[in-house]
């Protein structure tokens, strides 16, 4: 069995910059003591020249990635429903008309950026 040098990286479950809550209990302590004032982040926008990953150099237009939706058997029926009564092209065309206009405004509010 090879055993774990001390400089190496111990492995992690969660992601980079996500704290748990016993190391949020931990900043919490510190930042009540007197000097010792942790600064939280507690913004989430991005520095207005960060490139976003879908303004990345190798993103295309032309490129369509596929997407599987997990729907109950109930919602999956009134999607078809709905789609039908409304005579649309399809269940990706109704989703796609619904959801990117949804999508564009939660990155516009994330973000601050108008897109």
């Amino acid at each position: 069995m090879i055993k774990p040098r001390k400089d190496q990286i111990k492995m992690s479950i969660k992601p980079p910059g996500q704290a748990d809550e016993k190391e949020a209990a931990a900043l919490e302590f510190i930042s009540a003591a007197p000097g010792g004032a942790v600064e939280l982040q507690t913004s989430i926008s991005p520095p207005e020249d960060e490139i976003l990953p879908w303004e990345g150099p190798g993103v295309r237009e032309d490129v369509v990635k596929q997407y599987n939706l997990r729907l109950p058997e109930p919602d999956l029926l009134k999607l078809r429903y709905v789609v039908e009564k409304q005579r649309a092209k399809s269940i990706n065309s109704y989703i796609l008309n619904v959801l990117l206009p949804q999508v564009d405004a939660d990155v516009a509010e994330l973000t601050g950026r108008k897109e």
